[in-house]
C-alpha cells in the first residue's frame, strides 16, 4: 500500500481507505500469493472493471491530445496495440 501512496502522493490511510471502497465496488481486485496470508503486504492489486481499464489504458494516457480533438490520430495510433 506503501508504494501505491507514494505514487500517487498521498497517505497510506487514506489510500488504505479509498482502496477498500474500490474492492467493495468490485471495480479493483487484491490478490494475495498462494504462500501469504490473506492481509501480506506482498498482495497485488488490479483493476477489475472493463471500463476502468479500458480508459486507463487508452483514454487517460492520451487525454490531451483527445481534448484537442486529436482522437482520430489517437486511434491510429493505438488501433496496433
Amino acid at each position: 500500500m506503501n508504494e501505491i501512496a507514494t505514487k500517487v502522493g498521498e497517505s497510506s490511510s487514506k489510500v488504505t481507505i479509498y482502496t477498500r471502497q474500490l474492492i467493495d465496488m468490485g471495480i479493483v481486485n487484491k490478490t494475495a500469493p498462494m504462500t501469504e496470508k490473506e492481509s501480506s503486504r506482498k498482495s497485488l492489486y488490479s483493476i477489475n472493471d472493463n471500463l476502468f481499464s479500458f480508459h486507463y489504458k487508452y483514454v487517460f494516457p492520451h487525454r490531451h491530445a483527445i481534448e484537442q480533438e486529436l482522437g482520430e490520430h489517437v486511434y491510429m495510433e493505438t488501433s496496433s496495440l
